[in-house]
């Protein structure tokens, strides 16, 4: 009986090794760099062995600076993936049918940005095994638990929303019922979207919150930094999901989306700058010119004076994360070539980290000492150490490898009419009668 199967085994692993083999030899540089991802994501594997084994002391946070650039990564990563709720709502709300074919990648987009941002978070929080403690323990009170039940539940609703790509795949194309599904779960998809929209702006809203409304940070204290990171996080994330597009469709030397599609959503994003730069703008004057708030001045110059914030804050923020692509995405000729338009989604990128990142540190680096003898500022230095960027480089190769194998294997570019099509092949020609 034995020696019936082992011929059977073998002709079994032939099958799946002989494809495997030759994809290798066709497409040695795919595998180079599933590789290279892997390798890094083993790094960020080992730092995160340390962190859990020997705590945060591995890091370079701090009593005085307990947030440092795993937080500045997961508000990166959140804002970078709002291009998901955003083309949701153009093409479900304001009826822009023709941003359908982006609108799966965005939320492919969103989804690895968010889980990527749980992942972070597993590190950060100290104590992983505690990781269920939000879900059980409501405080309604905490904005860090509205920010942590809305992560949960835009994963979910995105889950639900890219369920399609895998039923509509040619991998479970043997089940009918897969089909069936995915036809259902597309009925639902307003709701689905509509539902994502909702918990998605309290999202980006509440991040920006969790700085705001802190009265003894006077770096922090702003009633519009929620709308500072709503906005922010729509042009980053639209401008960001572009340049994806863009050199996705370089890679795999064809157009993906057209053209004109990513030259009408850059002038749109355009106008999303515009709207982010006023609102900075505005804000900006509020506080320094309208308003007085205690140590503020004092705080802003430590700044200036111990870090590169001001450098920062005018080179990095407005010129790369305002100007430079205001510049592309408002000018017909510049946003029509492929090249600059990932120009401007490397400089929105590179704009809203360092914004991401003054946030962060510009309260916890320069801090009030209400000491009732000495009142003043202090300065609390942070650098990352390499358990730290490790980490970091580890969810990025996660975000590399899991879109890497989407759009390999799941039909990502492809829209539900689309997939319907391929689905129902044209009936053959009537024979004519001899």
């Amino acid at each position: 009986m034995s020696k019936q199967k082992k011929p059977a085994e073998k002709k079994m692993l032939s099958r799946l090794i002989t494809p495997l083999v030759n994809d290798l030899k066709e497409r040695p540089l795919f595998y180079v760099w599933i590789a290279f991802l892997l390798a890094v994501f083993g790094v960020a594997g080992v730092a995160a062995v340390l962190t859990w084994t020997r705590g945060l002391e591995v890091t370079g946070l701090s009593n005085q600076v307990p947030w440092g650039l795993w937080i500045t990564v997961d508000l990166s990563a959140v804002a970078l993936g709002a291009g998901s709720f955003a083309t949701a709502a153009l093409v479900y709300f304001l009826g822009a049918k023709r941003f359908a074919p982006i609108s799966r990648v965005a939320l492919l987009i969103g989804f690895l940005a968010d889980t990527g941002t749980g992942m972070v978070l597993m590190l950060d929080l100290g104590r992983p095994d505690r990781f269920y403690h939000p879900i059980i323990y409501w405080n309604t009170k905490s904005l860090l638990w509205i920010i942590t039940w809305s992560v949960i539940l835009y994963i979910s609703i995105l889950v639900i929303e890219l369920a399609p790509a895998l039923l509509e795949s040619r991998w479970v194309e043997r089940w009918p019922i897969a089909r069936q599904i995915s036809h259902q779960i597309h009925k639902a998809t307003p709701v689905v979207a509509f539902l994502g929209i909702i918990i998605s702006l309290i999202h980006l809203a509440a991040t920006g919150a969790t700085y705001g409304i802190l009265r003894g940070r006077p770096v922090w204290f702003d009633p519009a930094m929620p709308l500072i990171f709503l906005v922010s996080g729509i042009f980053a994330g639209l401008s960001f999901t572009i340049m994806v597009i863009v050199v996705t469709s370089r890679i795999m030397r064809r157009e993906l989306v057209k053209r004109r599609l990513l030259n009408e959503l850059g002038k749109i994003t355009g106008w999303v700058i515009v709207v982010c730069g006023i609102v900075r703008v505005i804000d900006m004057a509020a506080n320094y010119y309208f308003s007085y708030k205690p140590f503020l001045g004092e705080s802003t110059n430590l700044l200036y004076e111990m870090t590169p914030y001001s450098l920062s804050l005018t080179l990095g923020e407005f010129l790369f994360g305002l100007v430079i692509p205001l510049i592309i995405f408002f000018n017909p000729d510049l946003r029509w070539r492929h090249r600059n338009l990932v120009v401007a989604g490397l400089s929105t990128t590179a704009g809203l980290l360092l914004c991401r990142w003054n946030t962060t540190l510009s309260g916890l680096v320069a801090t009030v000492s209400y000491s009732p003898s000495n009142p003043g500022v202090q300065f609390f230095p942070y650098s990352p150490t390499w358990v730290e960027w490790a980490a970091v480089a580890g969810v990025l190769a996660y975000a590399g490898l899991a879109y890497t194998l989407a759009v390999r294997f799941l039909p990502i570019f492809e829209t539900h009419e689309e997939a319907r099509i391929v689905e129902r092949p044209p009936e053959p020609a009537p024979v004519a009668a001899t």
